[in-house]
């Protein structure tokens, strides 16, 4: 690979990390990378309601500011 075809690609995968953390509304997939989670634990806690979530169509989608509020729900102090 060229030094400049390096480059670009570097570019695109810094422009999808930024992209991912913009984003209002995320896939599951997109949830799973954003959590660094499985795509499957992001299924398995949304079957057992306990991750919020839409679910529009047949697609599960999630509100990134609901996710991080969830996660900081998620909080247990040190001692």
């Amino acid at each position: 690979m060229s030094p400049e075809l390096k480059l670009i690609s570097q570019a695109m995968t810094e422009l999808k990390k930024v992209q991912l953390v913009t984003k209002e509304y995320m896939t599951a997939e997109e949830c799973a990378k954003y959590l660094g989670l499985s795509r499957s634990a992001i299924y398995k806690l949304t079957h057992r309601k306990e991750i919020p979530h839409f679910k529009p169509s047949k697609r599960v989608m999630f509100k990134r500011s609901e996710v991080d509020s969830w996660i900081q729900k998620s909080y247990v102090p040190t001692k």
